[in-house]
């Protein structure tokens, strides 16, 4: 949905384009959803179109939370051209208007449903600081792995996740900072997730909302160590088995590599873990879902 409108007379006109997902059960919630929303997007065009942040707070006045959710924004025009839609697409994210955005490899805002649909992910979660490193050979020995799981005759979208937290710091967002990495990383091909996940498991939850087909994570030890305590569960029914079984549903798999911790490499044997806990590693790995990778170039 979008509006359509001048600032000036003289001027050609403004766009803003939105790409909503509706939650309510029934058309007749989501036609009256989906009318407060166009109502607050031209009261927003007409008295904040030069303050996008404060436009995009005001999408959702008198709607209950949970009933829609706007996942892309994009600013047209001779005036709104100049706002940056990668930052707006980070205000959809702080306004909790989405728990995720996605950048495409050409540094455009993506709709999810529509880059993601049908196709295999490799992902790596990350702050990317620096962009190449150790991370990055990891990942190309994994894509070589999980090509022969991917969906038939289409490449896997390779992703490079951040969460806010690595975005926002006291001073709030460091846009210069957060521009450079999602350059670089697009630049290297990669779709690149900003999203509001604290825990791994609800990455995997986001990605089969668009797609059926197989997905893979890429970790290092410790980063799997922290998947597997149990403290990270906390707040779930069903506690640590509850988030393992969200986080590996079928046609998921984990790649762990080994690290370097005071010049001794720590392997997944190596792993420190609660021994009551080893028992869902085997598991896992018994299932191939989660595979060591103890030596790789």
């Amino acid at each position: 949905m979008g509006v359509r409108f001048q600032i000036d007379p003289t001027l050609p006109p403004e766009d803003i384009i939105l790409h909503v997902r509706m939650f309510d059960d029934t058309n007749v919630e989501q036609q009256d959803a989906l009318g407060i929303l166009g109502v607050n997007l031209i009261h927003g065009a007409y008295f904040h179109a030069h303050e996008p942040e404060r436009l995009l707070k005001g999408l959702t006045d008198n709607l209950k939370w949970g009933r829609v959710e706007v996942d892309l924004i994009e600013f047209r025009g001779p005036t709104l051209g100049k706002i940056d839609n990668r930052l707006m697409a980070l205000e959809l994210v702080k306004a909790s208007l989405t728990p995720a955005v996605l950048f495409d490899p050409s540094g455009r805002v993506a709709i999810p449903s529509e880059a993601l649909y049908k196709r295999s992910v490799l992902g790596m979660r990350g702050d990317f600081r620096p962009v190449v490193g150790e991370g990055m050979k990891r990942f190309d020995h994994a894509r070589n792995l999980f090509a022969e799981k991917c969906a038939a005759g289409k490449p896997a979208i390779l992703m490079a996740e951040m969460t806010m937290s690595a975005i926002v710091n006291e001073d709030g967002i460091d846009t210069a900072d957060f521009l450079e990495r999602v350059n670089a990383l697009t630049g290297l091909g990669f779709h690149v997730l900003i999203s509001e996940f604290f825990r791994y498991f609800r990455v995997r939850q986001y990605l089969a909302r668009h797609s059926q087909e197989p997905v893979a994570f890429v970790l290092g030890v410790d980063g799997f160590s922290r998947i597997m305590h149990e403290k990270f569960y906390e707040g779930l029914e069903g506690g640590i088995m509850e988030g393992l079984g969200r986080l590996f549903p079928a046609g998921t798999t984990a790649y762990i590599y080994p690290e370097r911790v005071e010049d001794v490499l720590i392997t997944l044997d190596d792993m420190p873990i609660a021994d009551h806990l080893r028992p869902l590693v085997t598991y896992l790995r018994e299932r191939g879902q989660v595979v060591a990778v103890d030596e790789f170039e």
